[in-house]
Formats: C-alpha cells, structure tokens, sequence
C-alpha cells in the first residue's frame, strides 16, 4: 500500500511539474488560474480536510500531552481548556505562516506517522 502511494504521489508530483515547469508554486493548486472551477472544487477539498483533521489531531494531541505530563484522567473542563489552548497556539501560527504547502506537508506527516503508530 505504501509503494503504491509513493508512486501515485510521484505521479502527480511528476504531472504538475510537466504543467507548468519552473513556474511550480510550492502548492501546485496555487499555480492554477483562482478562476479555474477544479482547482476552486480541490482547494475547497483542502480547506475542509484541514479543518476536519483538527478535532482528530487536537484530541490526540491533548491525550498524549496529558499522558506524558503524567495526568490519568483529566475532567472533560480540563481537555476543553486543551483544545482552546492548541486551537489558539495553532491558529497564531497559521496567521504567521506564508504557504499552505508547509501546513499540508506537515498535517500528512503527522496523520500518516498517526497511522503507522496507533
């Protein structure tokens, strides 16, 4: 499963590189026209999956913070002022960050190392 998504991903990464050569963005939707309807449909796609993701990363990320701070059972106020806090902590950083490929790049490393591991 794994190869055959590395070669699916080197596929695509192979085709945006032949579409628009030296003229790639770091996001390859970014080089599309902001008028062009499947690039519009596809950066809708990514705005969802990344807020999707949030509540999944955010609630394990708070278990695991819990967990290594050596809480056993934290009262659900508690995991609320979590989230708020990673929710916040998270959002400055997205406000400082310039391209949404970082952000993409490390929400899949994340995810796919969660994968692996749980």
């Amino acid at each position: 499963a794994f190869v055959v998504s590395g070669v699916i991903g080197c596929f695509i990464l192979c085709f945006g590189f032949l579409l628009f050569g030296g003229a790639s963005r770091d996001l390859i939707l970014n080089s599309f026209a902001t008028s062009d309807p499947l690039a519009v449909c596809a950066r809708s796609a990514t705005i969802v999956s990344l807020l999707g993701g949030y509540p999944l990363l955010f609630r394990g990320f708070a278990s695991g913070l819990f967990d290594l701070f050596g809480v056993p059972s934290p009262s659900v106020s508690t995991m609320r002022v979590a989230a708020v806090c990673t929710v916040f902590t998270t959002t400055a950083l997205a406000m400082v960050l310039r391209e949404l490929g970082l952000v993409c790049s490390l929400a899949g490393a994340i995810f796919g190392s969660g994968i692996i591991y749980v």
